[in-house]
C-alpha cells in the first residue's frame, strides 16, 4: 500500500514537472504572435473627414529577419527587391515594387475589408515583414475616389526601444481625380442577339423584295395578255 502511494506521488510530481516545462514555452510561443489593425480614415478636398468603410486590403508576408537583416521569404523569395534601408523613405518604393510583383505573379495575400468604422484586423501573425496594400480604389459618388499606397510593417514593431506585437496602422489615403467613364464592352450574348436580329431583318427584306418581284411579274404578264386580246378584237 505504501509503495503504491509513493508510485502515484512520483507520477504526480512527474506530471507537474512536465507541465512546468511546457507552460513557459507555450506562453512564449503565444507572445511571439502578433496582429495588425488597419484604421482607414481620410479627408476630402473640403477638409471633411471620411471614414473608408468596405475598403479592400491585402496583407502579404514578404520577409524574415536573418543575421540581423531582412531577407525576402515565402512567395516573394524571388522578387529581386532589396530590403536594405526599409526604415528610410525608400521603403515606400520597395513596397510598390513588392506589390507590383504580387500582382504580376498573382500572389494571394490575406484579404481584409474595413468595417463601418474603417477598421480591419488580422491576427496570428508570426514575426516578419508584411506588405499592406489597398487592392481596390475606394469610391463614393459624393466624396470621390481614394487609394492608399502600399507600405511595409514589421512584426514586432520597435517603438522607443519597446517591441509592439499588436500593431495599429493608419494608411495615408490619396485623393484620386475620377477619370472619364469609358464605354462598356458589349456583352457577348447581347452582341449575338444583335447579330441574329440583323440577319432576321435582312431575311425579311429579301423575302419582301421577292414577293414584290413576283407580284410585278404577274401583273406584267396579265397586262400583256390583255393587250393581246384587245388587239385580236
Amino acid at each position: 500500500m505504501f509503495q503504491m502511494k509513493n508510485r502515484w506521488k512520483n507520477i504526480l510530481v512527474g506530471c507537474l514537472t512536465v507541465f512546468g516545462i511546457l507552460i513557459p514555452s507555450l506562453s512564449c510561443r503565444a507572445e511571439n504572435v502578433g496582429s495588425i489593425q488597419i484604421e482607414y480614415h481620410g479627408r476630402t478636398q473640403e477638409n471633411e473627414e471620411v471614414v473608408f468603410a468596405n475598403a479592400d486590403f491585402s496583407v502579404f508576408f514578404v520577409g524574415k529577419m536573418e543575421d540581423g537583416k531582412w531577407t525576402l521569404a515565402g512567395d516573394f523569395g524571388n522578387a529581386g527587391v532589396s530590403l536594405e534601408g526599409i526604415e528610410s523613405s525608400e521603403k515606400n518604393e520597395q513596397a510598390k515594387q513588392l506589390y507590383n510583383y504580387a500582382v504580376r505573379q498573382s500572389i494571394q495575400g490575406n484579404a481584409l475589408k474595413t468595417d463601418e468604422n474603417g477598421i480591419a484586423m488580422i491576427g496570428g501573425l508570426e514575426q516578419g515583414l508584411y506588405l499592406i496594400a489597398q487592392t481596390k480604389v475606394w469610391t463614393d459618388e459624393k466624396q470621390g475616389s481614394y487609394q492608399a499606397s502600399p507600405y511595409l510593417i514589421s512584426i514586432p514593431e520597435e517603438i522607443d526601444g519597446s517591441y509592439i506585437w499588436d500593431v495599429v496602422t493608419k494608411p495615408k489615403s490619396e485623393w484620386i481625380t475620377e477619370a472619364p467613364q469609358h464605354p462598356e464592352m458589349p456583352d457577348k450574348n447581347t452582341e449575338t442577339e444583335k447579330t441574329e436580329g440583323a440577319k432576321t431583318g435582312d431575311t425579311s427584306s429579301a423575302a419582301l423584295s421577292l414577293l414584290l418581284l413576283i407580284f410585278s411579274s404577274g401583273a406584267f404578264i396579265i397586262l400583256c395578255r390583255k393587250r393581246r386580246i384587245y388587239r385580236k378584237d
